[in-house]
């Protein structure tokens, strides 16, 4: 390691996780790219988490100690004040990072041109057993906002230039769904992130957790925004409207069978001729997810395929782009 100006920083809020906090620190630890910084801000913890981090003498490690629980987006804002590296990297407490994490998103970065990439990921339990994996589709760079208006980035794996952060002055709002709302700003500012489809970190899922016990505020905070971002079209939703759209958006299709078709038909045509007139986001892009969701919605209201019946293939990523919503509606009463 050497005296020069550390290549990343790696921010982690810690708040009483002392089962875990091992784990989580060596992962950083034994990265095989090892010019970093590890800004470690322990966030009023009660529990032994202070001696696990003291008992580290690894040089890189910078620790941050607040007297009493300031909250992540506090803690996270300080941690960025203190930041020396060029890059600025998330690992939340309780994960495991790939020892060649930092390699492939410092690698990812520089060659393809983006200011933020994120990594797929790999649920966890308690015991490091595996639950599930999670990957996301690739997306344009340049459509970031677009990709934004309909998923979210994995935010406990990212790693982004510190300049982005920087030069629009930009920090973590103190809400439930902190990350998203830091995400969607940026994109508004110009973001262009990627993602890199190899799962380099290992998320815990575990009943205690800040982000398990306040999941129902999260997700009504996200829910929120997603509603706020249908401004950046000129769209001003009711209530029964905002409903279809969060259902829609989350392709929650048990939900959206409950409402009538036409309706569900009606707002996303709604929402696709508002974005070519005001041309904020992708309208090709905005386009294609809605396609993807009414054609599941089809076949799941009616329970057998219809991709046939279309000229398309079985998987619901693969359709005819020229289909309009009319066509949709005649394939629902057919």
């Amino acid at each position: 390691m050497t005296n020069t100006r550390p290549k990343i920083s790696v921010l982690m809020p810690v708040y009483n996780c002392e089962k875990f906090l091992e784990k989580a620190i060596d992962s950083i630890l034994n990265q095989t790219l090892d010019n970093f910084e590890y800004i470690i801000i322990n966030d009023g913890s009660t529990d032994n988490t202070l001696n696990i981090i003291k008992s580290y003498k690894d040089s890189r490690i910078k620790l941050i100690n607040n007297p009493q629980n300031l909250g992540i987006s506090h803690s996270l804002n300080k941690g960025m004040l203190c930041a020396r590296g060029v890059y600025l990297a998330r690992q939340d407490s309780d994960d495991i990072s790939d020892e060649d994490r930092f390699k492939f998103q410092l690698e990812y970065l520089i060659n393809n041109n983006v200011d933020l990439v994120d990594t797929s990921i790999i649920y966890i339990d308690e015991d490091d057993k595996f639950i599930r994996d999670y990957a996301k589709r690739v997306y344009n760079p340049e459509e970031t906002l677009s990709h934004l208006f309909f998923y979210e980035i994995n935010h406990e794996t990212i790693m982004c230039k510190r300049s982005l952060i920087e030069k629009n002055k930009i920090q973590y709002y103190d809400r439930p769904a902190e990350d998203y709302c830091l995400f969607t700003r940026l994109a508004k500012k110009g973001m262009k992130s990627g993602h890199i489809e190899k799962p380099l970190v290992k998320v815990r899922e575990r009943k205690d957790s800040l982000c398990g016990s306040n999941w129902a505020n999260i997700k009504k905070d996200v829910d929120l925004m997603r509603i706020g971002l249908l401004g950046d079209f000129g769209l001003k939703p009711s209530e029964y409207e905002k409903k279809i759209h969060i259902a829609l958006i989350d392709q929650d299709l048990s939900i959206l069978s409950k409402y009538k078709f036409d309706d569900v038909l009606r707002w996303s045509n709604k929402i696709v001729d508002s974005n070519s007139l005001y041309k904020t986001y992708s309208v090709n892009y905005i386009k294609n997810q809605l396609y993807i969701r009414i054609i599941r919605l089809i076949k799941h209201i009616k329970r057998k395929t219809f991709f046939n019946l279309l000229g398309l293939k079985k998987s619901a990523k693969k359709y005819d782009k020229n289909i309009s919503f009319k066509d949709l509606f005649y394939l629902y009463r057919y």
